[in-house]
């Protein structure tokens, strides 16, 4: 199942942004360097919105494709190269860049997919994914909990196999607005490395992050690897 009406919810996504751009100063929490960290070669980030590498890390050649026009122009006067696309549909040739990275930008499309489909196109080599790790009802947008318990008896009961398609995403930007009420599809480690591996990737990172040094241990036990709240993938294009 996919959206109905996916150019006009598109559309929404991307003033929605716009506007979050526009009044909201974002700051990298320290842990997204080892994300930027895992970028090699000639590097496209989708979805970056303001939040991107420090020059100090010298990634010779990296360019942005994000959905909103206004962090686009942001992105620019910063001189970070940046060009206005929809992940859905990028507008490159096959195997152009060597990474092919996003960040928090999967459970916000409403055909993810296609998304990681258009990912491997135009990956050379290494496909990188991070973002919230969603799972069973409890961790949907009406009901996300966070408790590692009930994220781990979830898996036990299979529901990580799915895509959880959210109906009332909330595109209305205010004071009050809280991470994730902007997403309109969950998706999981579980699913992001089958749909790498349909697309001719081999999985060499996969993980889940807990909040806890409890969870961190935990996380060796083979089901509660899937349980974590955020995810981390990385895949290499199979020769």
């Amino acid at each position: 199942m996919i959206h109905n009406n996916n150019n006009e919810l598109i559309k929404n996504i991307s003033k929605f942004y716009d506007e979050y751009h526009q009044k909201r100063d974002r700051k990298s929490p320290r842990w997204m360097k080892m994300y930027w960290d895992q970028f090699k070669g000639n590097v496209l980030e989708i979805g970056a919105g303001t939040l991107v590498p420090d020059k100090t890390m010298n990634i010779s050649n990296y360019l942005v494709a994000e959905v909103s026009p206004v962090a686009v122009r942001i992105l620019r006067k910063k001189g970070t190269n940046a060009v206005v696309a929809n992940g859905e549909n990028l507008p490159f040739k096959n195997c152009t860049f060597d990474t092919v990275a996003c960040h928090d930008v999967i459970e916000h499309t409403p055909n993810p997919e296609r998304f990681i489909e258009e990912m491997c196109r135009v990956s050379r080599d290494r496909v990188i994914i991070l973002g919230p790790n969603y799972l069973g009802e409890k961790n949907s947008i009406l009901r996300k909990h966070n408790n590692l318990f009930y994220r781990a008896l979830d898996v036990i009961r299979g529901k990580y196999k799915k895509v959880i398609r959210f109906e009332n995403s909330y595109f209305s930007y205010d004071e009050k607005w809280e991470s994730d009420l902007d997403a309109v599809t969950g998706v999981n480690l579980w699913w992001i490395k089958k749909e790498m591996e349909k697309n001719g990737f081999e999985i060499i990172t996969s993980t889940t992050f807990f909040g806890s040094k409890v969870g961190r241990i935990l996380r060796k036990l083979p089901f509660v690897k899937y349980a974590g709240s955020m995810m981390f993938v990385i895949g290499k294009k199979r020769k």
